[in-house]
């Protein structure tokens, strides 16, 4: 079935309290006792802006940056303040479109277990850090919405990575590019999410088809369909993570990328044309095999968050009042579809046109 439709488009850290329990040696991190059940997300829960400073030879990074190998680096959490820290880290560029086509890639960011002493962080030591693209030209709402899409699904799933917002100044030690301030945002360790979900890698594609999985199928599908994302896949897996539950009993999908979404619409984003699209805001619904009533209840999940789905958009710090406005439209528009008395198949098409 395909239908026309108008629209137009368009977590924290309290470092105060860890500081608290922090001493600054040459050998950077030493936290007290206290903080044993803690991990770095943990302790992020009240800090909408986390200020970074990252020092590293930025210029050969970049230059080598295909062969993803970890080099030395510095972090700086809140540099000329107060209670400015900092840690030896290593840094790789990571990633495969996003490495390829930008100015500046994405990053790996790990501290390694001598830098941390007296507490073992639950041993969450690795970030995934999402990076702005073009050196020359500011991303700052790109990286926003893309953080923002993130919080949506954590709205909509307890299945999601954490996300933290920062404000990062890169400084190139080959003294070649100049320094650089740009917003950018981290996720949580891979095996953190895996400990908080009870799960575990299972290096494997999704099931969407088993009775186990329909309910989390429908959830994410949806919200793939409603920011506009057509860039994954449940059987590959593409820019999903997969787990397989402690139990035994089912797995766990986590979806992450939304860069090509139209609610991101990232600069060198593009319609799929695999799906017939001509617009990079029109909506497909991928999913095979659907369960009405999962269906159902994904889309009743979907209007019960309604309210916090749409003030969250709103309430989004740094991005100007157009482009919220533009956000919630679109957000709103699915809402709308959902209403309508729609035949839900796979590869639903609603293209961005006239009503």
């Amino acid at each position: 079935m395909k239908i026309v439709l108008c629209f137009s488009l368009i977590f924290a850290f309290n470092w105060s309290a860890l500081v608290a329990q922090l001493a600054f040696h040459a050998s950077p991190f030493v936290i007290g006792e206290t903080m044993r059940d803690q991990s770095l997300f943990d302790s992020w829960e009240e800090e909408e802006l986390l200020s970074l400073q990252l020092e590293a030879n930025f210029s050969e990074l970049i230059a080598e940056k295909n062969q993803g190998d970890y080099r030395s680096a510095r972090l700086v959490l809140h540099p000329k303040e107060d209670r400015e820290v900092s840690t030896l880290v290593k840094i790789k560029a990571r990633g495969k479109y996003r490495r390829r086509i930008c100015d500046f890639p994405p990053l790996k960011l790990k501290i390694s277990g001598k830098e941390l002493s007296g507490i073992e962080l639950k041993n969450y030591k690795t970030f995934k850090l999402v990076t702005h693209c073009d050196n020359k030209t500011p991303t700052r709402s790109t990286i926003l919405r893309e953080y923002l899409a993130y919080r949506l699904y954590a709205v909509l799933s307890e299945a999601s990575y954490r996300v933290q917002l920062v404000e990062i100044t890169y400084v190139d030690e080959g003294k070649v590019l100049p320094k650089l301030k740009r917003y950018g945002f981290l996720l949580e360790d891979t095996d953190e999410l895996e400990d908080r979900l009870g799960a575990r890698d299972c290096d494997c594609g999704f099931n969407a088809t088993d009775p186990s999985s329909q309910d989390a199928a429908a959830t994410l599908a949806l919200f793939q369909f409603m920011i506009g994302n057509n860039d994954w896949d449940f059987s590959a897996p593409r820019n999903l993570k997969v787990l397989q539950t402690e139990a035994g009993d089912g797995q766990v999908v986590i979806p992450y990328d939304f860069d090509f979404s139209a609610f991101v619409g990232a600069p060198y984003a593009f319609p799929n044309v695999d799906y017939a699209l001509t617009d990079l805001r029109d909506r497909v619904l991928l999913i095979d095999s659907l369960d009405p009533t999962a269906l159902a209840r994904a889309a009743a999940h979907f209007r019960a968050k309604r309210p916090q789905v749409l003030a969250l958009i709103k309430g989004q710090a740094g991005l100007n009042r157009t482009t919220r406005k533009e956000l919630a439209h679109y957000v709103e528009s699915f809402y709308t579809l959902l209403d309508r008395d729609l035949e839900w198949t796979h590869k639903l098409v609603v293209p961005f046109g006239a009503n």
